[in-house]
């Protein structure tokens, strides 16, 4: 299953974004990026986060990722790019080991729903459909082998509703692109 999960953030778009920027900077632009950690490593000293708050871990953490975010800002062309890439990349492991992993540890292999029924595509990766098979938990991994899918998902959200007698139900799922392929789905 970890073998899966490897082969399935690489092959997601943000890992492929990374390559593709990391292939792409020149020497200036490294020169950048170093200027710009160094003054990031400075920015983000237990110097300077005492400095601004002392003892509340949340405001710490939001200090420095406000210095993340302003370090990033400065960067310009090519630079920038390997930076947001590598911020977007980072969110996706971050996903996998917070989100995926523990489902993985607990369920095992994700489980074929089938088709959904009144599918709506609500942005970059995101759906909701009403499920066709008894319902299931948030967190869980779920493959979706209805054509306009046939993808992987960690379902974020379920809607369950029950009026005069008919029960509608919504679930909405955050697809894992590549996913399907690496298990074998």
């Amino acid at each position: 299953e970890l073998q899966a999960l490897a082969s399935a953030l690489r092959a997601s778009e943000s890992w492929q974004r990374l390559a593709v920027t990391r292939a792409a900077l020149t020497e200036p632009d490294r020169q950048q990026l170093r200027i710009e950690c160094m003054a990031l490593r400075a920015a983000v000293s237990s110097e300077h986060v005492d400095e601004f708050e002392p003892h509340f871990a949340l405001k710490r953490h939001q200090f420095r990722e406000e210095q993340m975010r302003e370090a990033i800002a400065r960067l310009t062309g090519r630079a920038a790019a390997y930076a947001n890439a590598f911020t977007d990349a980072a969110d996706t492991v971050d996903f996998a080991v917070d989100g995926v992993l523990p489902q993985l540890v607990t369920y095992g292999r994700p489980k074929d729903i089938g088709a959904a029924a009144d599918l709506d595509f609500l942005g970059e990766n995101q759906i909701t459909f009403q499920p066709t098979v008894p319902t299931f938990g948030t967190g869980m991994l779920v493959f979706v082998s209805d054509p306009l899918v046939e993808e992987v998902g960690q379902i974020t959200g379920a809607n369950f509703n029950f009026s005069n007698g008919v029960e509608s139900n919504r679930v909405t799922l955050q697809l894992l692109s590549g996913a399907a392929a690496s298990w074998g789905f």
